[in-house]
């Protein structure tokens, strides 16, 4: 999307060279502009947040770093952003949000294999966990 912006710009720029005396091709070209600045400036707030959310995994502040990942989230959401979410939420015993998480991050990037294995890993568990259960009602 962001190359159609630019591609766009350029197109009208090209145009303005042949034919200047085109006001209406000025007020659309700076409306692109305004455009591609606000999406620089999500893209950065973006990169921010989601860092900021790994900085706070990794230290542990996993409550933390779900607030922040989420913040991130309101801005765009990616494939490795949802991960990082269902990663954090299984750390934190929410198995219920990291399947939801792991989930959209797939649909964004079915071949992500980290995505898949806590995905199979998780349902895996909690198969284990029910087994456990009904055995243990038979004693």
């Amino acid at each position: 999307m962001r190359g159609d912006l630019e591609n766009a710009v350029a197109s009208i720029d090209k145009v303005l060279k042949l034919t200047p005396s085109r006001p209406d091709l000025v007020g659309i070209r700076r409306e692109l502009q305004n455009r591609l600045a606000v999406r620089k400036e999500n893209e950065a707030d973006f990169e921010f947040f989601f860092k900021s959310g790994i900085q706070n995994a990794r230290k542990g502040d996993l409550q933390a770093a779900i607030d922040i990942f989420l913040k991130a989230g309101e801005l765009k959401k990616t494939g490795s952003l949802m991960y990082n979410l269902g990663l954090v939420s299984h750390q934190l015993n929410n198995d219920e949000a990291a399947i939801a998480y792991l989930k959209e991050s797939l649909a964004i990037n079915p071949s992500d294999m980290k995505a898949r294995s806590l995905m199979k890993f998780i349902l895996h568990h909690r198969i284990n966990v029910v087994r456990v259960e009904e055995e243990s009602k038979n004693y």
